[in-house]
């Protein structure tokens, strides 16, 4: 007994099964971060929600000249088919407007997917007392996503607006977006770019997210007291009967 007793004291045992433990925690932890923002497949999903887009514009026939606008794409799913529907508008200050902000070029936006990675995109102008679905809509460009190897998604080809030209609308985060459009030529009207920035607010996390790995570290740091306080009380208690025990043999 005195031997068990001496053995366990010192024992490798409480330290291993912390190992354990911090190996499930530290699992835990990895396992939520392998749930970290993927590029999408699935347009539909991915655009759908609110999004704020920052456009820069840039016009070679006027130099160095930018401007900056700030819009928004509001889209939700349609039911019973395959695309989404929304509205599209442009921040613009106005002192009798709530907030002293009103809203310009506002836009009926529908795309039609064919499959999830491809389809249509159309606008509108929004019209006083018309309904979205009566709205005249126009064929704006095409998209087709192609995977690369880095994991984003990039579509391009034919810019069908008021100035035609080439796009580029490019997905490397689950919550942002780049789309970037090419027109006019190099006489005098010049050259556009537009760079149209967007993101998505992100999802909160959830309290095991957040917390997560605190409470791991808890749960460590808790059952390294609760184990050497066990193994301690053991160690003591054996090394007590021992000392009894030597004691009646010397009498």
């Amino acid at each position: 007994n005195s031997s068990l007793g001496r053995n366990m004291a010192p024992s490798s045992r409480p330290s291993s099964l912390l190992q354990v433990v911090a190996v499930l925690c530290l699992a835990g932890v990895a396992a939520g971060e392998s749930g970290a923002p993927k590029p999408p497949i699935d347009f539909a999903d991915f655009f759908n929600g609110n999004w704020t887009v920052e456009t820069r514009s840039h016009s070679s026939s006027k130099g160095a000249e930018q401007s900056v606008t700030i819009g928004h794409y509001q889209m939700s799913k349609v039911e019973g088919r395959s695309g989404l529907q929304g509205m599209y508008w442009e921040d613009v200050l106005d002192p009798e407007a709530e907030g002293g902000m009103g809203r310009k070029r506002e836009l009926w936006v529908r795309v039609d997917m064919d499959t999830p990675s491809s389809g249509v995109f159309y606008t509108a102008k929004v019209v006083e007392d018309e309904d979205a679905w009566a709205a005249d809509y126009k064929r704006l460009f095409d998209i087709d996503f192609e995977a690369h190897a880095n994991g984003a998604r990039v579509s391009r080809g034919a810019w069908y607006g008021k100035k035609k030209g080439l796009y580029t609308l490019a997905i490397t985060r689950q919550f942002n977006f780049e789309l970037t459009i090419f027109t006019g030529d190099e006489g005098a009207s010049g050259q556009n770019i537009q760079i149209m920035t967007a993101r998505k607010p992100i999802p909160p996390k959830s309290l095991l997210m957040t917390y997560g790995p605190t409470v791991g570290i808890m749960v460590i740091f808790g059952a390294s007291k609760l184990i050497k306080h066990f193994f301690g009380t053991q160690a003591n208690k054996a090394a007590a009967v021992a000392a009894a025990g030597g004691g009646k043999k010397a009498q």
